[in-house]
Parts: C-alpha cells; sequence; structure tokens
C-alpha cells in the first residue's frame, strides 16, 4: 500500500516542508527532467500516466515566487520526497497596540489584501495547473472564479462578468482560440483574455494572436509576466 507523508518544521528563519511518498521513484536518470514542463515520468509497463506534466514546473514557480526554494529527491523503488522552504512570516504579538484606523481607499493596499474590481476566470481543465494559478492569484489579492472547459465558462460568463480572463487554449470540448474568434465575431469582449498556450509552432501562435486575445503566454508560466501582462491588459479598455 502507498502512503503519502507530510511533514513542516521550523528551520533558521524559515519553515521546511516535506511530503514524502512511497510510490514507485524516479530513475536517477530522469531526476534533472522532472521539472521540465510537460515531462510525464513514467516507470515500469504502466502507460496510465496522466496530466500535463506542469505540476513540479508551477509548483516550483510559486514556491520561488513566495521567497523559497524546491528540491526533488527520488529512489527507484522506494518513493520521492519533495522539499521546499518557505519564509517564516510570524504574526504579530498580540499585545502590540493596535494600528490607526485607515481610510477605506488604502486598507486594501498591499499584498494579498482585496482589490476591488478585479475578478478574473481562470479557464484551466489541469486540475493541477488551476489550482497552482488560483492560488497565487488570490495571494496577489484578486477575486478568482474557474473553470476546467469552455462549457464551465459560459456558464460562468452567463452571470456575471469578470475583469479579465486568463484561457488555456487546449481544452476538452474545444480550442480556445476558436471560442474567442467566434465570440469577438458577435460581439467585442468586455474583458481582456490572456492565452495559455503550450505550443511552439509560429503559426499556431499566430492563429491564437489574430483570434482576439490580448496576450499570449508560454506554459509553463513565467509569474512575473503573467502578472504584469494581467495588470496591462485591464488598465487598457478591451
Amino acid at each position: 500500500m502507498q502512503a503519502i507523508a507530510l511533514r513542516a518544521t521550523p528551520w533558521q528563519d524559515s519553515i521546511a516542508f516535506q511530503v514524502e511518498d512511497t510510490g514507485g521513484g524516479i530513475p536517477a536518470h530522469l531526476i534533472a527532467t522532472a521539472f521540465e514542463p510537460f515531462r510525464q515520468i513514467r516507470t515500469g509497463s504502466s502507460e496510465s500516466g496522466r496530466g500535463t506534466g506542469l505540476g513540479l514546473p508551477i509548483s516550483k514557480q510559486l514556491v520561488e515566487v513566495m521567497g523559497g526554494d524546491l528540491l526533488l529527491d527520488s529512489v527507484e523503488g522506494k518513493g520521492t520526497v519533495v522539499s521546499f522552504t518557505l519564509p517564516n512570516l510570524e504574526e504579530p504579538a498580540e499585545t502590540a497596540p493596535a494600528p490607526a484606523a485607515r481610510a477605506p481607499e488604502t486598507a486594501d493596499a498591499g499584498r494579498g489584501a482585496a482589490r476591488p474590481g478585479r475578478r478574473l476566470l481562470v479557464v484551466e481543465d489541469d486540475d493541477a495547473s488551476r489550482y497552482g494559478l488560483k492560488s497565487l492569484l488570490e495571494s496577489e489579492g484578486y477575486e478568482v472564479l474557474e473553470a476546467s472547459s469552455l462549457a464551465g465558462a459560459n456558464e460562468i460568463l452567463r452571470s456575471g462578468t469578470p475583469d479579465a480572463v486568463i484561457l488555456d487554449i487546449t481544452l476538452p470540448d474545444g480550442d480556445g482560440a476558436e471560442w474567442v474568434r467566434l465570440q469577438q465575431k458577435k460581439t467585442p469582449l468586455p474583458f481582456p483574455v490572456l492565452a495559455l498556450t503550450g505550443v511552439t509552432a509560429d503559426e499556431d501562435r499566430r492563429r491564437i494572436e489574430q483570434s482576439g486575445v490580448r496576450t499570449v503566454l508560454q506554459k509553463p508560466v513565467d509569474i512575473p509576466l503573467l502578472l504584469t501582462s494581467l495588470e496591462e491588459s485591464m488598465a487598457v479598455s478591451p
């Protein structure tokens, strides 16, 4: 029976986390490739691998954005340990004097605070990628809605309009670029669309750009570029 253990311990001015499993492990010669995007490492005769191979690359980027580091150690036939550290952000002492009241327009400023008028829709079918993007964006103060398909996105859009959409181009129920093109043909979308794609061919990229999206971002997602592109897109009327 396979098992997973989670550990968290103080270490210097950080907290060290470990996620350990007793699965099949990774051969030593493949460990260096584990953080390559779209890489699925399979061992043995099983061909049941699932997902896009973006879980580890996105996790590593998230940890690094938060000021930490992520490492992988694995032994074939025994299991894998993923370790990462994050800065230890101590809560202020309860005896500290209460801060002076701030004006409403500045009370929400800063990382992690709510940003009025900053509601995003993330459309991504891979659960790990969608969760990673949602967690990152919420830590930046955005309100995040999520969908795993174009049908799910249409359902959400019928009940409200977000300030921006982050759209994976390859979805189980259709092509994201074609969806944007058809939407734009009916009436210009009232929000910018940032497309996420793993394609590298110039022809495919031009097709996506010409569909009506505001920005095309290559997977694995460059987090600082994503955040900058979001702010720039929302600062300009669609």
